[in-house]
């Protein structure tokens, strides 16, 4: 009897320590996914980038938007990669986990996921949608 609760015991233990470790992706929500090795030209105004970062360096997706507009911007993968945007003129902008920002439409944008040190990772998603804010009026811009 006494074993019979020591392994109830450990289930409960191991079903607690393993439920904040699930994070949906929205991989089965419909949202378009696209891969960040294949350029993102004029992407609905709602999709995920998925990014493979099991080795270490940068990956790099560009996409270009065919309007202006205000976009909300979400790391949906792990804290430990690194993720910015830059522009052709190789600004960075940094991203928060959660960010709104203006894009301009026409121009070339850098998507880039950086895992240096967890060989454990492979795929890094993050989520754009196009909001109906005023693009002229909003800040920041980028």
């Amino acid at each position: 009897m006494k074993a019979i609760r020591i392994v109830l015991v450990l289930m409960a233990a191991a079903v607690l320590l393993t439920q904040g470790c699930y994070k949906n992706d929205g991989v089965d929500s419909g949202i378009p996914l696209f891969p960040y090795n294949k350029p993102l030209l004029f992407p609905p105004d709602t999709f995920m980038v998925v990014f493979n970062v099991a080795t270490n360096g940068d990956k790099i997706a560009e996409m270009s938007l065919d309007t202006a507009g205000v976009w909300f911007i979400e790391k949906l993968g792990d804290g430990r990669v690194n993720f910015t945007l830059a522009n052709e003129q190789l600004e960075v902008y940094y991203l928060n986990a959660r960010d709104t920002v203006a894009l301009e439409g026409g121009r070339l944008y850098y998507l880039i996921a950086n895992n240096n040190n967890h060989p454990e990772l492979n795929n890094y998603f993050v989520s754009f949608t196009k909001l109906g804010l005023n693009y002229a009026e909003f800040e920041p811009k980028f």
